[in-house]
């Protein structure tokens, strides 16, 4: 008897393998920040991103899709100076740049903050405030970027960056960052004095990895050793059936 529930447990479960559904994942992506746990630092900083490479066992490599997003957050402020009112348009751009070891680029994305209005006559007093000047609330934004590196006709020969990213480790790759802020397009005065303060942030990248998985067993494969199992099964019991009677 124990023999018999082994083998019907058997083709059973084979015979839900048959009827079932092989699902294989052909897409992986992985993450890394700058500052390393998330958050930002002051702009004009350098770092790093550790990303996981593509560990070839998988499958055959396809495409490379490796996305960076920057973030930033200021406090803009501005005096116009002129005897006369005028409009004034503060921009302050973030750029971040995610470069191989040998600190060629890879990608890069500028988020920017703008903000301005109309203004009066320089009131006298170069406090960003008053009829000539405008102090505002820290503002934040971020922006993305995504750089798509794809296979040719031979698999391995595409790009060099399918040995840079191919392995069974992490890559730490480096990552600049650097502010500036200036009288926007529309300004119209000629004397502006800027006060942005607490220019910070930071950045995620993202490496996302589409291949063909390796080669697995054909559900045709499944389905036959399924048959076999039943079919044993089978000839078992009539086999069981016939020494019963026998006896």
């Amino acid at each position: 008897m124990n023999n018999m529930n082994r083998l019907f447990k058997s083709g059973l479960m084979l015979g839900v393998a048959l009827s079932g559904t092989v699902v294989f994942a052909d897409v992986v992506s992985y993450s890394g920040d700058l500052p390393i746990g998330g958050g930002e630092f002051s702009i004009n900083n350098s770092g790093s991103i550790v990303l996981t490479q593509f560990d070839s066992s998988l499958g055959t490599l396809n495409s490379i899709s490796l996305t960076l997003s920057g973030h930033i957050t200021t406090t803009q402020r501005f005096e116009n100076g002129d005897d006369s009112g005028g409009t004034v348009f503060v921009q302050s751009t973030g750029t971040f740049t995610l470069k191989r070891p040998d600190t060629s680029s890879l990608v890069v994305v500028l988020p920017t903050i703008t903000q301005g209005e109309a203004v009066g006559a320089f009131d006298g007093f170069n406090d960003f405030a008053g009829v000539s000047g405008r102090s505002y609330a820290p503002a934040s934004t971020s922006l993305s970027n995504s750089v798509l590196y794809s296979a040719g006709t031979t698999p391995g020969t595409w790009t060099s960056d399918e040995a840079l990213f191919t392995g069974v480790g992490t890559i730490s790759l480096p990552v600049s960052s650097s502010g500036n802020s200036n009288g926007g397009v529309g300004t119209t005065v000629a004397n502006l004095t800027l006060g942005v303060i607490n220019f910070k942030g930071g950045a995620t990248a993202q490496v996302t990895y589409d291949y063909t998985p390796a080669e697995v067993p054909e559900a045709s494969t499944y389905g036959s050793i399924g048959a076999v199992a039943i079919v044993g099964f089978l000839g078992y019991r009539r086999s069981r059936k016939g020494a019963t009677t026998a006896a």
